[in-house]
């Protein structure tokens, strides 16, 4: 029997302000032009049992760390800021938050994003292989 590629990680969104927000107009019209419907997303607060749950927690704003750590206490999840992921030069590691921006806005994000998720994907899957490899 051939060996089978190991799963794929499960993302999970959660964040400070919610629950139960859609993605504005201008990100659902970004995302759709990438591919991606997000039209049926809703926003999460993120929970003490949600962090618990998780492996890996990818923040994109330093602040979030802070009021994270304030609502819900410690934290021992491991933890990345994803802007510190770019490729690219970068002049801050928090990705800006485009709402209430215009479209070249949202697109600058997007793409930044883009590109840090790659580097992320890539780092998560090399490492789900290697733990699996006997």
């Amino acid at each position: 029997m051939a060996d089978l590629p190991p799963p794929l990680p499960e993302a999970v969104s959660g964040g400070l302000i919610g629950p139960g927000r859609t993605p504005t107009d201008l990100a659902l019209e970004t995302a759709l032009a990438r591919g991606v419907d997000t039209s049926a997303h809703r926003s999460q607060v993120v929970t003490r049992e949600l962090l618990d749950s998780c492996d890996l927690l990818v923040l994109v704003d330093n602040r979030h760390l802070r009021r994270l750590r304030r609502s819900v206490g410690p934290i021992t999840t491991a933890a990345v800021h994803l802007g510190d992921l770019d490729p690219e030069p970068i002049r801050s590691r928090t990705i800006r938050d485009p709402w209430g921006q215009e479209l070249r806005v949202y697109d600058d994000v997007f793409d930044r994003l883009d590109r840090c998720l790659a580097v992320l994907a890539e780092a998560v899957t090399a490492e789900a292989v290697t733990e699996r490899i006997p």
